[in-house]
């Protein structure tokens, strides 16, 4: 079952929710003052209350709105870990959810196998709080702000992925927060990674490991595409699966002409 979710109708809601709250700021203090609700107590007093109180209460109706519709997004297609599947460049292009997920976790293998990790598994499958994962080890002997790069631009290869194929989503919440989580590390540590020119700073770290992983994926597109459609076929794949998919070179361009 396809169900779509509409910013248009959330705002309606909204705007009529407001249209009510805001007739009840008007109208509600006169009536209270007129059946003597709270009688001792000044008019000004009395309006203060009554509005305070249409405020909470207005407050709380567009909160909830705003949870419900957020969590409607979710089950109409949009991953658990905040990607948002069901883009409007997705919905445009005509791309399955689960196509999505699939190039996003082949973008994250690639790049990990890019560093010389071992990729351990990579699946789509909806599990907790996120909608597919890579899982790999880095190699035996690796230093603490190296790793921590290596990690970050893995982190931010998602998204990547997904731009070079022409989607856009918002990536995962916990992509998100640990490539925030690793680039504050390595500027504690006060070491800028070696081989990376960039500020030392998180917008400087992040936007070199988005051009790192770029470098990356674009060299290895075909790679990404051979992964993705494996994981829309099987949802997982093992170290062994992989191992071949990943060891096979991508087609190079006639003449050495850049695609």
């Amino acid at each position: 079952m396809t169900v779509f979710t509409s910013p248009v109708s959330f705002a309606v809601r909204v705007m009529a929710t407001t249209g009510v709250c805001t007739v009840v700021w008007a109208v509600a203090p006169r009536l209270v003052a007129a059946g003597h609700v709270f009688a001792g107590l000044t008019p000004d007093v009395q309006s203060a209350l009554v509005r305070s109180f249409v405020l909470v209460v207005g407050l709380g109706v567009i909160t909830t709105r705003a949870i419900n519709f957020s969590a409607t997004a979710i089950r109409a297609g949009r991953t658990t870990d905040g990607v948002h599947d069901r883009s409007p460049a997705a919905l445009k292009l005509g791309v399955l959810p689960d196509r999505l997920r699939a190039i996003h976790e082949a973008g994250h293998a690639v790049v990990m196998a890019g560093f010389g990790w071992t990729v351990t598994s990579v699946d789509i499958v909806p599990t907790g709080v996120t909608g597919g994962i890579a899982r790999g080890d880095p190699p035996p002997v690796t230093d603490g702000v190296t790793l921590a790069w290596e990690r970050l631009v893995m982190k931010v290869a998602g998204t990547t992925a997904e731009r070079l194929a022409g989607l856009e989503s918002l990536g995962g919440l916990d992509d998100i927060s640990r490539a925030l989580d690793l680039a504050l590390f390595i500027i504690a540590v006060g070491a800028t990674p070696p081989g990376v020119e960039c500020s030392l700073t998180v917008d400087g770290l992040i936007g070199a490991a988005r051009d790192a992983a770029e470098t990356i994926l674009s060299d290895r597109r075909a790679t990404v595409n051979v992964i993705a459609e494996a994981l829309l076929a099987d949802q997982r794949l093992d170290q062994t699966r992989l191992s071949v998919l990943l060891a096979a070179p991508d087609p190079q361009p006639v003449g050495g002409a850049a695609t």
